[in-house]
Formats: C-alpha cells, structure tokens, sequence
C-alpha cells in the first residue's frame, strides 16, 4: 500500500502535474532521490542484465554527457551550470528504482493506475472550472525568483492527454460508447480556456492512426457512424461561441508559415517568436550538426547566448537539432523505432492506451521535443508497456503449459 501510494506520487510529478506550483521543488527533489537510486541498485543488483533496462540507462547517460561536454566547451558553460542544466534528463535514472520496486512485487500497477484515474477526474474537474472561473494564483519562481502569475492555461496536462486516449483505448476494446464520452469531457476541459493548435493537431492525427492500429477489433460502421456526430455537435458548439473567430485565427496565422508571400503578414506573437528561434536555432546546429550545443541553465543564458528570446524546447525538432544535433536525432529515432517493437497483440486496455499517449508523444515532440529534453515521461510509459507485455507473455506460457 505504502510503495503503491508513493509511485503514484511519483507518476504525478513525472506527468508534471505539480509544475510552477509551490510543492514542484520537493517533486523534483524526490524524483531526484529516485535517479540516485536508480544508479546505485543497477550496478549493485546487476540490473544492466535487462536489455531494456540497459537501454533506458545508456539512452539517458548519452543524452547527459553529450550536453555537458557540448556546453562546457563549445557554449563555455561552466560545469556546475551544465550539471544543473540536466536535471530533467537525470530523472529518467529513476526508472530503474520503477523497474526494482516492480521486480521486488512491492507495487501493483492495476492498484497505481486506479488511483491515477481516480485524480484524472479530479483534475478534470479542477481544470474545468479553473477555466470558467478564470482562477489564478501567484507563485515565485525559486530558479528565476520572479513572480508568475498562474491561470489555467499554465497547468500541464499531460496526465489528461495520456486519460483520454486511456479512454480511446478502453473503447476499442470493450466498444462502449461511454469512453468516448469520457475522451470528449477530459478533451473540453483542457481546451476550455484556450484553444491549442497543437493539442487538436496531434490528437487528430494520433486518433487516425489508432483507427488503423485497432481496425480488428472495432466495429468500423459504429465508430464511423458516432463520429460524425460528435464532430457535429463540436462543431455547433463552437460555432456560435467566442470559440469559432480564436480556432479561425489560429490557423489561419498558422497556414501563412507554409505561404511565402504571405508570411510577412503574421502577427500571431508565438508563431512570429517561433520563427525566429527556429532561425536562431539552424545557425547553431550548422555550427556543430554532431553534437549540439547542449543544454543551457536558464539563469545563464543571457550571459551565453546574449539578449535573445531562445528556449528550445519551444522549437521542438529545431531546438533537439541545436541543443543535442544529430545525436539527439537518432536518439529519437531510437525511441520511435523501440516503441515498435512490441507486440501488438499481448497488449491490453492500460498498455494500449500508454501506447497511444507515446505515439501523441511522439507527434507533439516535433513541436516541443519533450520526448528528448524530458525522457522520463515517455521511457515510463515504455518501461510500464514492457512489464505489462512481459507479464501477459509469461501468462500466455505457463497457461498454454
């Protein structure tokens, strides 16, 4: 009970549901605590025996020392700084405790998921009316010092991405309308108070590749049929609200990236920001395509980088191609390539759904490159996949013996 409740925390504070919040310090602190751990037992226990454990750890020890080196000798970061830069790839050493603690039979991962749907739904409903309610708080940043003031827009929702297509998943599986209702209530309630390009882009694209992943077991008729009418009803919806001219704006500034004779006429703040980062971005990486440029603390950057507006994590495959070059591509590739590996057909309702969240992942880092600049999240939804996927294999074995 003791070790379910605090990975559950810990998935929590993976799925950065405590960022710019008071308590976000002490989540980083204990994840933190994990990595150490981590590294501690996987020499200790012998743990690099696990291929993907292997795997985990040596994808993570790359990614660490290719930026301390690049930044340390090409941005002439100094190497405390460079350290400090890393902490959110040094979490992914946590997962080796996971992987331990999981080994040991000290969690249970129905009993951990359970209760991460159970907060789901909590802070659906938190974000729902934190978003008609325009409720913000202050917090003062400890990295910056400056004070932020935090509306609903701010909140991550990645524990909410990964609960819809849970649902999506369940529906495919069990063919009850009601999870697509579940999918559409979780959805509106991180869009509420701002439409995000992004957010309807990918999960369209990442539903479409789910119709194909699991065509066998669906009834196409139904799904084509239902579909249409929850689009419908969207669509009505957001027609006759405020809703309607904000979509339109947004992609209409949008499609002028792709026009060249129109581009000079976006005035979209975010997409004009992007484009020049984007341009900042592609003159480091000509400077250094192998390596990178590696990671810069942020309290640092205006002294290394000059008065310039760059985070590259805003850029998503420019800012990996900067800050890692091509070693942090074929990471990535890496990455895309190992998640499909598995085997499609032992997979149930929890792992199908962590698959689609990684795939949505995957998609939305070419936007903001969270795969690689934070790794934790989508290697513990692979690590979670493979235990479930061993443990059904192993299942399968002994039944047939």
């Amino acid at each position: 009970m003791f070790y379910n409740l605090i990975i559950t925390l810990y998935i929590l504070g993976v799925f950065n549901v405590f960022y710019l919040t008071p308590i976000s310090i002490f989540t980083d602190i204990y994840i933190h605590l994990f990595s150490l751990i981590g590294i501690f037992i996987f020499f200790i226990f012998k743990l690099f025996r696990n291929s993907v454990l292997r795997f985990i750890f040596f994808s993570i020890s790359t990614l660490i020392f290719s930026s301390i080196l690049s930044s340390v000798l090409i941005i002439k970061q100094d190497f405390f700084s460079s350290i400090i830069a890393i902490q959110h790839i040094f979490k992914g050493f946590s997962l080796i405790f996971i992987f331990y603690l999981y080994a040991s039979k000290k969690i249970e991962l129905n009993i951990i998921f359970k209760n991460l749907m159970y907060f789901i739904w909590i802070f659906t409903t938190f974000l729902t009316i934190a978003s008609l309610t325009k409720f913000s708080f202050t917090y003062l940043s400890p990295i910056s010092g400056k004070q932020l003031v935090i509306t609903a827009n701010k909140y991550s929702k990645d524990i909410l991405y990964f609960g819809e297509l849970f649902f999506l998943a369940k529906y495919y599986f069990t063919n009850k309308s009601i999870n697509l209702i579940y999918l559409v209530a979780i959805f509106i309630s991180t869009q509420l108070y701002d439409i995000q390009r992004g957010d309807l882009i990918f999960f369209s694209l990442t539903f479409l590749i789910s119709l194909y992943l699991f065509r066998k077991k669906v009834s196409s008729s139904k799904i084509y049929f239902l579909l249409p009418i929850v689009f419908l009803i969207g669509f009505l919806f957001v027609k006759n609200s405020d809703s309607s001219t904000k979509i339109s704006q947004k992609f209409t500034q949008l499609a002028m990236v792709f026009d060249e004779e129109e581009s000079g006429k976006i005035d979209d703040a975010s997409i004009f920001v992007r484009l020049r980062e984007i341009e900042f971005a592609l003159v480091g990486f000509s400077k250094h395509p192998i390596s990178g440029n590696g990671l810069i603390r942020s309290s640092k950057q205006e002294n290394l980088l000059g008065k310039i507006y760059f985070y590259p994590s805003d850029i998503g495959i420019y800012g990996i191609l900067y800050t890692f070059g091509l070693i942090g591509i074929f990471i990535f590739i890496v990455f895309v390539r190992k998640l499909f590996h598995f085997k499609f057909s032992r997979f149930n309702i929890l792992s199908s759904g962590l698959f689609l969240f990684l795939i949505y992942s995957i998609l939305y880092s070419l936007k903001d490159g969270i795969v690689i600049f934070n790794p934790t999240q989508f290697l513990f939804c692979y690590l979670i996949i493979y235990l479930i996927d061993n443990q059904n294999y192993k299942s399968n074995i002994h039944a047939k013996s």
